[in-house]
């Protein structure tokens, strides 16, 4: 399907390839994800026999500027809620499910790299912060900084634009308690952005 919306937008009329960027230039925008979120599991919680995660929606603004012809960098802020199921199983008397929720604070810093037809590609960090918990605590903390990459289209109408793409996130890469051998939050998810320049 995201085959299909990538070829429909590629050949979406437009006056011109915007990809040789207007340095200096800004814009802001809305955006919003989703996304399935996928935990690794450390070998030190030997009583939890499996941990997964659910449907994980974003939303925020975001701004971005033109560093060259073809770079940009972009950063704002997203307020995410993430559920992780674990499997809990202490023999021979525990064997149940618990879910637990992070609500999360997320500052993204991306560069895009743009390619003809305003094809883009991005990476960079992105500093999550969790504002609240739910009840259950068993899982490690997501505070701490992600990797992010993707790929994505733009469509430019006028002053107006619409961004469509995948991202790869692995949150906690570098999380802020030290110990890297920690989980990691693994979500692969589509984001839409609707923007202008100013």
């Amino acid at each position: 399907m995201l085959i299909f919306a990538f070829g429909f937008i590629s050949a979406y009329p437009q006056d011109k390839d915007t990809y040789e960027l207007t340095k200096n230039q800004s814009s802001i925008g809305l955006t919003s994800s989703i996304g399935i979120c996928e935990v690794n599991q450390p070998v030190d919680k030997a009583n939890i026999s499996s941990s997964h995660g659910n449907l994980v929606i974003s939303y925020g603004l975001i701004y971005d500027r033109t560093l060259t012809k073809r770079l940009k960098i972009e950063t704002g802020i997203c307020y995410a809620k993430y559920s992780i199921e674990d499997h809990i199983i202490s023999e021979p008397f525990y064997n149940f499910y618990v879910t637990e929720n992070y609500y999360v604070i997320s500052i993204p810093v991306l560069f895009k790299y743009y390619f003809p037809n305003d094809y883009y590609l991005s990476g960079g960090t992105i500093l999550d912060l969790v504002a609240k918990r739910g009840d259950w605590k068993i899982s490690d903390s997501m505070n701490g900084f992600a990797l992010s990459t993707g790929i994505g289209k733009e469509i430019t109408i006028k002053k107006f634009y619409i961004s469509l793409g995948v991202n790869f996130d692995l949150h906690t890469a570098i999380p802020f308690s030290g110990d890297l051998s920690q989980q990691k939050f693994f979500v692969p998810g589509f984001k839409v952005v609707l923007g202008r320049r100013i």
